[in-house]
């Protein structure tokens, strides 16, 4: 790869040793210092610039397939010494990040409030004093347990997180609102249920829930192949007691899911283990209407005829997804989802955040997990087919939905990334109307 540059770089990293070597140069230096060659069948290469550059030439680049992306400021080492970062609801009462709350309150009257459901009954459930929602994002796939309704036992969507005084609200267009309200204490989460009133759900009980879903798979089948693509298209059903409290999809298109003790054999020989120590996932590329059955692409590591394979279910196969990744700057203003937001105005108290700024998750290094399963916590890479959107909690706080039920040893865990923990993230740079380079258009990552 040759690069040319206006002679501004403050820095160059590359994942494979052979690149890691550079030498600084400008465009009228025709000397190799300005090439980069790779040795290794895929690799990447990361330039930093300073503030000074307002423009980056690539001269010739070769390779069977070339990605190119734009990214913003490295967002994890930019935090200040009060910001963190957690997978999972991080607690020092438990490993898995159960939190327990009570039951406030049941309403069909949603205050002329504007949610991502407006159906069902609205469910506030107060934490105990011994836990908080500094980790916890609207957004959120939470499974609940504990209440004596069994129903509301189940996988749920939070649809507003309460931290005293400041309150963020999923709404209808998939966006976080941001609010405050003088005076006001605790810390409450809201999710819906299909429930209706307190008949059906009893105010006052105690309920347990933690980050992420794992739900069992009843069937699972080959519904459609590419033998040009080498893919497959695999449709997996759920049992209706598994969907959100509200009955809907726990699952979203474009949107990535993970599995255990799912392969497709042919024969006594597996061509293909979606689970594993991989740790890969898969997008969602369709949903039934009743949600009980969803798609999914899989490209197989032994392409054979659909004719020629099976689905093999383990002893308990399951669909895990959503254990929640959150970033907080402790001051340092992440500046993602302000498309709705002239520099720091707001409406009638309310800021209203786009999530779809999408931030790529790289390279960790956490302790206590090894290198197998420190791949769970890299997503949003430049060759997934799809790109998933952070969501905003405030002009700190964002998070990123995982494609997992975080383990670490084949066991649910929590963390609170320690001194010697790191991750890389950066944003990438949205397409708009006046460039225009993307297929998608405005607000596709490039």
């Amino acid at each position: 790869m040759l690069i040319m540059t206006q002679d501004r770089i403050s820095g160059l990293a590359a994942e494979k040793s052979p690149l890691k070597s550079f030498g600084p140069g400008n465009t009228q230096d025709d000397s190799n210092r300005n090439s980069w060659v790779s040795g290794d069948g895929n690799d990447s290469l990361t330039v930093n610039c300073l503030g000074q550059v307002n423009g980056l030439f690539l001269g010739r680049y070769r390779g069977d397939e070339v990605l190119l992306t734009f990214q913003g400021d490295e967002i994890f080492s930019n935090r200040t010494s009060t910001g963190s970062l957690a997978i999972g609801y991080y607690t020092t009462q438990n490993t898995t990040g159960t939190i327990s709350g009570t039951i406030e309150s049941v309403t069909t009257d949603f205050g002329g409030l504007d949610y991502f459901y407006s159906n069902g009954s609205l469910v506030t459930i107060l934490l105990d004093s011994n836990f908080t929602t500094d980790y916890i994002n609207v957004d959120d796939l939470i499974t609940v347990s504990g209440a004596s309704t069994s129903t509301f036992n189940c996988p749920h969507r939070v649809l507003q997180v309460q931290k005293d005084n400041s309150f963020t609200r999923l709404n209808s267009s998939r966006n976080s609102v941001f609010s405050q309200t003088q005076g006001a204490t605790g810390n409450r989460i809201q999710v819906v249920s299909s429930e209706i009133g307190t008949d059906a759900i009893s105010v006052g009980e105690t309920v347990n829930f933690y980050s992420g879903i794992s739900i069992p798979l009843i069937t699972a089948a080959i519904v459609d192949e590419d033998d040009v693509n080498f893919t497959y298209t695999i449709q997996f059903s759920i049992g209706l007691n598994t969907l959100l409290g509200n009955n809907v999809s726990p699952f979203s298109l474009n949107e990535y899911v993970s599995f255990e003790d799912v392969s497709i054999v042919s024969g006594s020989t597996t061509t293909h283990n979606l689970g594993g120590t991989t740790y890969s996932s898969y997008y969602v590329n369709e949903i039934s209407d009743d949600g009980i059955s969803f798609s999914i692409f899989v490209k197989p590591d032994t392409f054979l005829a659909s004719s020629l394979v099976n689905l093999s279910f383990g002893s308990n196969p399951k669909v895990n997804t959503g254990t929640t990744l959150i970033y907080n700057g402790g001051g340092f203003q992440h500046k993602l989802g302000l498309d709705l937001i002239s520099e720091s105005s707001s409406s009638s108290g309310l800021e209203e955040f786009t999530n779809n700024d999408v931030v790529e998750l790289k390279s960790p290094v956490v302790s206590g997990f090894n290198s197998d399963e420190v791949k769970q916590f890299v997503f949003n890479s430049i060759s997934q087919d799809k790109l998933v959107g952070a969501v905003v909690k405030d002009r700190n706080i964002f998070s990123v939905s995982l494609p997992f039920l975080v383990k670490d040893g084949g066991v649910q865990k929590s963390i609170l990334f320690g001194s010697s923990d790191s991750i890389l993230m950066r944003k990438y740079v949205l397409d708009n109307v006046d460039a225009a380079t993307t297929e998608g258009g405005p607000g596709t990552a490039i």
